[in-house]
């Protein structure tokens, strides 16, 4: 499957379905100031490789949770370093938990520019983990410093919400 190529908030046009060859993505992305959505190309560093192979990329966004997890991410993430390409972290509409990889991801000094990385209550009345994303200061989260993941599902939460449960 081939990637897509968006053009900044206006929805995506697949390169698939175009006659533009791979080869070209390069003066494309100079043409239309677009960006590269790597989360249907597996292995995801395959994609990146590629795309710094034909300098059709300016700059990167990693969203974790796209890319297959944080090993992946890591792995993007040392290829744009080792070869300049400034990246930032992107979450989505997760949880604390869920957002957790890509916090710890964010603390790389690598990072060029602004994480979008938000509070919890931007998106829930009350989040499903604990502690909930909150800011430390305007534009600043503290990672957790304690060791794993940093954040725990809140299970009496999931259970009050859940619509069908199994025990395995």
């Amino acid at each position: 499957m081939l990637p897509f190529v968006a053009k900044a908030m206006e929805g995506a046009w697949p390169v698939a379905d175009s006659n533009i060859p791979p080869t070209q993505t390069g003066i494309l992305l100079s043409l239309h100031n677009s960006c590269i959505c790597n989360a249907l190309v597996k292995p995801p560093t395959l994609l990146v490789l590629i795309f710094i192979h034909l300098q059709a990329c300016r700059w990167i966004n990693i969203k974790t949770s796209r890319v297959g997890g944080l090993t992946n991410a890591l792995q993007i993430q040392e290829l744009c370093s080792d070869n300049k390409i400034p990246v930032w972290v992107g979450g989505m509409l997760e949880s604390a938990t869920g957002q957790a990889p890509s916090i710890a991801l964010a603390t790389k000094g690598s990072m060029a520019y602004p994480c979008d990385i938000f509070p919890s209550k931007r998106f829930y009345t009350e989040d499903f983990s604990e502690p909930e994303i909150v800011h430390s200061g305007p534009g600043k989260i503290n990672a957790p410093m304690e060791p794993g993941a940093g954040f725990t599902p809140k299970l009496s939460l999931l259970e009050k919400y859940a619509s069908r449960s199994a025990t395995l």
